[in-house]
């Protein structure tokens, strides 16, 4: 957390936001005559972390004459956009599970594609940039092709040949009239440490559907574990951690289920600080046997430098360092990492030179020292 900032927004208005998601999410009651203080600002902070659909529905008990529902107003063009955007989603990834069921491909919807359905109850209040779908390791060569034969392909390999040992996933794109981005998983991993184990993954999925095709979907608890090492792995987004307070405040959530399954993969230490987050800012505190277990897990001295460390991107390199098999593939990569192709400094920066490629790292570095 910035000692200045909060996701780019100035700390006061950051926190204000916040406590009125809270409140709406929480279905706790609004302080209605505070809120005539909300400004332009508060409503850029809500657009610019995904929140503007869901927050343009969550205002639907103010009247227009209400400042909230000023702010609703403002807000329906990111509810109609978002709305458009999943129906185009919706008829790509039907494309792509007719697809894949035609081979007889299975696959697993992850994170926004489970979100929007089972938790938001509506694709268009949760938006998502791609399709994210996992399919078991001796199906995966099969499924690149099945995406390549409607269009889908690999923009450009952006640092090294890709490693799928490294990083078991693939960016796909397909432009066109219906344009669609979507990633192909075999494996389940965060922050180069927490690998979730495939047998425990697959034996942990129910069928559903989406998209008019039939799909499978991680338990609410193996994915809550999932939406939290990804949003630790990435600072998540004030949406992110909505996506956590209320998942785990879906009816039937087994919070028993989700200790034991976290231990079963070595993940209890990523729901502890997912949970110190939840409990201090989202009014969202686990159950006292939860908490205690978490509290009795002693981590592994890697786990706390990969997940919170002001460094912890560092930290995460060297553990993929680790990965590595020999020398001769670590200092490969150490040296493509440190002076990459042309293809990739464009990628990052928009240009291929040198300077602006230094620059932005300088500044990702500046970023880290910032928010420790």
């Amino acid at each position: 957390m910035s000692r200045r900032l909060l996701h780019g927004a100035p700390i006061g208005i950051g926190a204000e936001t916040r406590r009125f998601i809270v409140s709406i999410a929480l279905q706790s009651p609004v302080e209605v005559n505070r809120w005539p203080l909300w400004t332009q600002a508060h409503t850029d902070l809500v657009r610019s972390q995904g929140l503007g659909p869901w927050m343009y529905a969550a205002l639907r008990p103010f009247c227009e004459s209400h400042p909230m529902g000023q702010v609703r107003l403002k807000l329906r063009p990111d509810y109609r956009s978002s709305s458009y955007a999943s129906l185009l989603r919706e008829k790509a990834g039907g494309e792509v599970l007719s697809a894949f069921s035609a081979l007889g491909i299975v696959a697993v919807a992850l994170k926004g594609c489970y979100l929007g359905q089972a938790v938001y109850r509506d694709a268009a209040l949760r938006p998502m940039s791609d399709i994210d779908l996992l399919v078991h390791r001796d199906q995966f060569e099969t499924a690149r092709k099945a995406l390549e034969s409607i269009g889908y392909r690999v923009p450009q390999e952006l640092l090294v040949r890709r490693d799928l040992n490294l990083e078991p996933s693939l960016a796909y794109f397909r432009s066109g009239t219906w344009p669609a981005c979507l990633d192909l998983h075999m494996a389940l991993w965060g922050m180069d440490y927490y690998r979730l184990s495939s047998s425990v993954v697959w034996d942990d999925v129910s069928e559903a559907a989406i998209y008019g095709e039939k799909v499978f979907f991680l338990s609410p608890e193996l994915n809550f574990i999932h939406v939290a090492i990804h949003n630790l792995n990435h600072s998540g987004l004030l949406r992110d951690w909505l996506d956590l307070a209320l998942l785990c405040r879906q009816p039937g959530f087994d919070w028993k289920r989700l200790v034991s399954l976290a231990r079963s993969i070595g993940a209890l230490r990523p729901l502890y600080w997912a949970f110190e987050e939840l409990e201090r800012s989202w009014g969202t505190p686990p159950p006292a046997e939860v908490r205690e277990a978490l509290r009795e897990y002693v981590p592994h001295w890697l786990e706390d430098l990969v997940i919170r460390h002001p460094m912890r991107y560092i930290w995460r390199f060297g553990t993929r360092m680790a990965l590595m098999d020999g020398w001769r593939s670590r200092l490969k990569y150490l040296r493509l990492a440190s002076l990459p192709p042309v293809t990739y400094r464009h990628a990052l920066t928009g240009s291929n030179g040198w300077l602006q490629y230094m620059t932005a790292k300088l500044g990702l570095f500046s970023h880290l020292w910032r928010t420790r």
